[in-house]
């Protein structure tokens, strides 16, 4: 059975967890002014890293542009299988396809000491005290990502650019889904502001 203060250690512990959670992320972009009032329309969307976490991506940026009702496909598997860089090119702009943005992520996480709790308790038997006393760590989680992203038309005119920034702190937080969410939502609303997407 916990004790009255073991289940207090815990019950404190868990708020330390939640209150040192936190997620700040933002999108950002610049839509070249002489292509004002352009909108995306048929875009093939490449990740230009590797992984899984870099395929979901893609997928589901893919996912997001065509609700927004831009025919939009992925090229990652033309990027696997070009036999270069030109290649590469030629079979993404082989499509129907009337632009492409490429983005661009640096992932980074990992955990720090935010702090530390010490729990303690003391028994008096007859005139004899004792006492125990035990200090925790409270260590958070942290992830910092950055997407960024480009925007070229077909004959090479560079549109738009922009990216996304996610800075999360705390175990619930650092998980590729949220991070997945975050980002493509984020950069959805970067595209929007600008005009490219609809809203």
């Amino acid at each position: 059975m916990i004790s009255k203060i073991g289940s207090s250690a815990i019950v404190l512990l868990f708020l330390a967890a939640l209150t040192a959670c936190s997620t700040t992320a933002r999108g950002i972009g610049y839509l070249n002014p002489e292509h004002h009032g352009y909108r995306l329309t048929k875009t093939a969307v490449y990740v230009n890293n590797s992984g899984e976490f870099i395929d979901r991506l893609e997928k589901e940026v893919v996912a997001a542009l065509n609700a927004k009702g831009v025919a939009a496909i992925g090229v990652r598997d033309k990027a696997r299988f070009a036999k270069n860089d030109q290649d590469f090119q030629q079979k993404v702009w082989a499509e129907d396809i009337n632009e492409v943005i490429i983005l661009v992520v640096s992932d980074s996480s990992g955990s720090s000491v935010g702090g530390y709790q010490t729990f303690g308790s003391a028994n008096t038997v007859g005139t004899t005290t004792s006492g125990l006393a035990t200090t925790v760590p409270i260590v958070v989680d942290y992830r910092s990502m950055t997407t960024a992203g480009v925007v070229y038309k077909r004959g090479g005119d560079k549109v738009w650019k922009g990216g996304t920034e996610l800075n999360v702190r705390g175990r619930i937080n650092v998980g590729d889904d949220k991070a997945l969410n975050v980002t493509v939502k984020s950069l959805m609303g970067a595209l929007s502001k600008d005009g490219l997407v609809t809203k």
